[in-house]
């Protein structure tokens, strides 16, 4: 790997392994737009319990009490099931365009994370910036891509495919033991 040449805080001679590059693409962002999606635990609550009301009242009629409960049932669990993948298409829907249509500076194409004394710094060609370890919120390792939350909702995607597992992993347990250090935790 490269050397990096940006700002002030270089890694310690020997800890090259500490510097990961990779590239962005649109379909990064799109995948991570959807998995996230799929772990926000408080938008699935909502997801899975707003269309309760709507199918308790068609239940509740008087005209499907008389129906036969085999057609009752699944008209329900129907009505239910369209509700939901409509939010789902619709969400992809939304991450398709925001994608298509916006330029994403700094988020598409080349990044540079380096782990140092300070921080995770993070680089590409339009920015410079620095998450202070007692700052890194938490390290997601998913089947694709590895999450670096620097905030609670905002996070590093890094994909899995750039690195040999070991490397990815060694550098995301680097990332977890110095956040664990730094909030006074190991």
């Amino acid at each position: 790997m490269d050397a990096v040449k940006f700002g002030s805080a270089q890694p310690p001679a020997g800890e090259a392994h500490l510097t990961i590059q990779y590239e962005i693409r649109k379909i990064d962002l799109f995948a991570a737009h959807m998995t996230i999606l799929l772990r926000n635990r408080v938008l699935l609550l909502i997801v899975l319990l707003m269309p309760l009301l709507p199918v308790w009242t068609t239940l509740s009629n008087p005209e499907t009490k008389r129906a036969p409960l085999i057609a009752v049932l699944v008209t329900a669990v129907l009505a239910y099931a369209i509700f939901i993948s409509f939010f789902f298409v619709l969400q992809a829907l939304f991450a398709l365009a925001n994608i298509a249509f916006k330029k994403h500076r700094g988020v598409i194409g080349k990044h540079t994370l380096q782990i140092t004394d300070e921080g995770l710094i993070e680089r590409t060609d339009v920015n410079e910036a620095i998450s202070k370890w007692a700052g890194l919120h938490k390290v997601v390792s998913g089947p694709k891509y590895l999450y670096i939350y620097v905030t609670e909702s905002n996070a590093h995607i890094v994909p899995k495919r750039y690195f040999p597992s070991h490397g990815i992993e060694g550098f995301a347990a680097e990332l977890r033991s110095r956040a664990a250090k730094a909030r006074g935790l190991s």
